[in-house]
């Protein structure tokens, strides 16, 4: 169960990592 939790946990960090780095790339390039 935690195993399974920690994946979770894992996966939704890096998506709104790329997401970070995507509207900060988005903003740098509107800027």
């Amino acid at each position: 169960m935690t195993n399974i939790m920690y994946l979770i946990v894992n996966i939704l960090y890096k998506m709104i990592q790329t997401i970070m780095m995507d509207m900060r790339r988005f903003i740098l390039e509107k800027g």
